[in-house]
């Protein structure tokens, strides 16, 4: 694995960091989401109660929840749990895919939101995915998330969601961006990314289209 570099106030480094935590594994679901509520992904138009309340149960089950967790795994983690990063990573990718369940369990009665309970169905087998893979070899989990938002948009825009198009396209840039800056900041070798996409691709496709 690559080092980081030392100079942590360089554009480029402030600029690699921006992109990892804009495309951030944890807002992945959001992204997506916000894309179904203001009909770039659906037919369907929300009302604003609807789209409000989805948002935020989305916001809290994939991004508060699992920070939380992995604030709390690393501050206490060394005493608590044996086994160093490896160990830590697993649980993380643990919480993460029971997150992604509980939230499309969230909307099983909500008729019209069966296409966001398909997304955190497809999100949350991909990380379970993920966390077995982890136990043989290392890749990345934002590039997994990644490869996963661009299959899931692919597959929407083949069915005609045509108002996907644009977003897409910068996501695709984007994902280009942060394959780049994960390898400037040596977060992960070129292995664990190319093979991070490809799992998420792949797995994100089959997934999404039998559930």
């Amino acid at each position: 694995m690559n080092t980081i570099p030392n100079n942590h106030t360089s554009p480029l480094w402030l600029g690699a960091e921006g992109v990892s935590l804009l495309l951030h594994p944890y807002g992945i679901a959001l992204w997506i989401t916000l894309m179904i509520m203001c009909g770039w992904a659906s037919p369907l138009d929300f009302p604003s109660n609807v789209q409000v309340y989805v948002v935020v149960n989305v916001v809290f089950m994939t991004i508060l929840v699992p920070l939380v967790f992995g604030l709390l795994l690393r501050r206490v983690g060394k005493r608590v749990v044996d086994g160093g990063q490896r160990r830590r990573r697993l649980m993380q990718l643990g919480v993460l895919a029971l997150c992604y369940g509980a939230c499309g369990w969230m909307f099983d009665d909500i008729v019209v939101l069966f296409l966001v309970r398909k997304v955190m169905y497809t999100l949350s087998f991909v990380t379970l995915l993920t966390l077995c893979l982890e136990f043989y070899r290392s890749v990345s989990y934002r590039m997994v998330a990644m490869g996963a938002l661009l299959a899931m948009m692919w597959m929407l825009l083949y069915v005609g969601n045509v108002a996907l198009l644009v977003p897409f396209v910068l996501f695709v840039l984007g994902c280009g961006l942060l394959f780049s800056a994960r390898l400037y900041l040596g977060g992960d070798s070129p292995y664990e990314l190319i093979v991070g996409l490809l799992l998420g691709l792949v797995s994100a496709l089959i997934i999404f289209v039998q559930i």
